[in-house]
């Protein structure tokens, strides 16, 4: 995936035969930029395009299909790298997710899925992970197979607009374990299943 440095950690990349770039907040083993103290991701030798980072409650995640599809933010601070570009991404080959929380106390958790896939936004961006390992629990798991909601276009399996209630575009089912897009405060939305 040949890339182009655009800022620190942010790259413009180009995976498989895209016509256009994609431009992402990048996480190699010598640049974790949110916990010195969590050398797992780094011992582990790997490097990670990052799909979505909140850290400042600065942008909105309350959006609409077209601005979870193209993504919005900047990819130094809070963002949501976009549906579409996510699809491209792991239509590629075969992909892992991370997902990385550190509380108000400063405690580190992690979930990983060896498997990660978003479909096409013809199939409503569906996801689709397996393989979980971590120290949270598989909350995640509970929404594989789930088409995204926004506001404005309601894919959940829910009678409630989990989207609208929750305040942020998801992969919601009847509605969530886990919520990252959702209202920005200081708990984190993890679940256990």
């Amino acid at each position: 995936m040949p890339g182009t440095k655009l800022a620190e950690g942010t790259y413009a990349i180009r995976p498989g035969n895209l016509s256009r770039p994609i431009i992402a907040w990048c996480v190699f083993p010598d640049n974790n930029p949110w916990d010195k103290n969590a050398v797992e991701q780094t011992s582990r030798n790997e490097s990670w395009v990052v799909i979505q980072r909140r850290v400042s409650g600065n942008i909105q995640f309350f959006r609409d299909w077209q601005d979870y599809k193209f993504g919005f933010g900047n990819p130094a601070g809070d963002f949501w790298l976009g549906n579409a570009a996510l699809h491209e991404l792991t239509n590629q080959a075969n992909y892992s997710l991370r997902f990385e929380i550190i509380d108000v106390d400063g405690n580190f958790f992690v979930a990983d899925y060896a498997g990660f896939h978003v479909g096409a936004e013809s199939d409503g961006f569906r996801l689709h992970v397996s393989g979980f390992s971590g120290n949270l629990s598989d909350s995640l798991g509970y929404h594989s197979g789930m088409r995204f909601s926004t506001p404005d276009v309601d894919n959940d399996a829910s009678s409630t607009h989990c989207a609208h209630y929750y305040q942020g575009g998801w992969w919601y089912s009847h509605c969530q374990y886990v919520n990252v897009n959702g209202r920005f405060d200081t708990g984190r939305t993890w679940y256990d299943a």
